[in-house]
């Protein structure tokens, strides 16, 4: 893959995660520290950022940096969930893992022996 090839996938990873979450680009922007025109530009695929404002990004969207460069992948969603609950109280996260496993547990395809 190209270096063009990696900035042009980045930027199209930001955007996805910029439009899932409801922000604009001016928000994201004045969050991780660079100006909106900037941002735009990175998201477009036609300038790269320092790695930390990258770090910033993926912070904020609360998803693993690994989903910017590379896209979701599998195990990226298990990463993201705990970076979501990293900072909750042990209360919420004991509540959350409960939720899961009933509905793991409820949705398990149902296999005939």
């Amino acid at each position: 893959m190209t270096k063009n090839e990696i900035k042009v996938q980045i930027g199209r990873n930001l955007s996805k995660y910029r439009t899932e979450l409801g922000y604009t680009r001016d928000d994201v922007a004045n969050e991780i520290g660079v100006s909106s025109s900037f941002y735009a530009s990175v998201e477009n695929g036609h300038k790269s950022m320092h790695i930390l404002y990258y770090m910033k990004a993926a912070d904020f969207f609360c998803i693993d940096l690994d989903c910017l460069v590379r896209g979701e992948q599998d195990h990226n969603h298990i990463s993201n969930i705990g970076k979501i609950l990293e900072e909750e109280p042990t209360e919420v996260v004991d509540h959350i893992e409960k939720y899961a496993r009933f509905y793991v547990n409820e949705h398990k395809p149902k296999f005939k022996k």
